[in-house]
């Protein structure tokens, strides 16, 4: 527990937990649950003397976001990869590609590029650098 967490009142831990849960509660439903007035929890989240109290849900709330935004990329690359192709054009047109037209392709064909030297290539290669000499 970090310092501003321990300045915090058991309450206001509770209420930030209740805030930031993404239940959907009502500042009601919060104030009821935690035992304050809901003027009370108004005033933690905008009052300046409660700063600790805002930096702490701020903080919360960029963590829970963080990781709904994880879970959602992770699921438009599941219905990605398992050809949806609502999902494809969403994330194409997200990324600045606009898709005129249906392109069928087999992604799961493997590809094999080689690299390197054909021999012709390099006899002729071998054969400037003696010149050269």
């Amino acid at each position: 527990m970090n310092d501003k967490q321990k300045k915090l009142t058991v309450k206001q831990r509770m209420a930030l937990e209740l805030l930031t849960c993404g239940e959907g509660l009502t500042f009601k439903e919060i104030a009821e649950r935690v035992e304050v007035n809901p003027k009370t929890l108004w005033e933690w989240r905008n009052r300046p003397e409660y700063v600790m109290f805002q930096e702490e849900l701020a903080r919360l709330n960029d963590i829970r976001w963080q990781a709904a935004e994880d879970a959602a990329r992770q699921a438009a690359i599941k219905l990605c990869k398992d050809g949806n192709q609502k999902m494809v054009e969403f994330v194409l047109k997200n990324a600045g590609y606009n898709p005129t037209q249906k392109i069928d392709a087999d992604i799961n064909q493997d590809i094999v590029i080689s690299i390197g030297w054909d021999e012709k290539e390099e006899e002729q290669q071998d054969g400037n650098e003696k010149s050269n000499c």
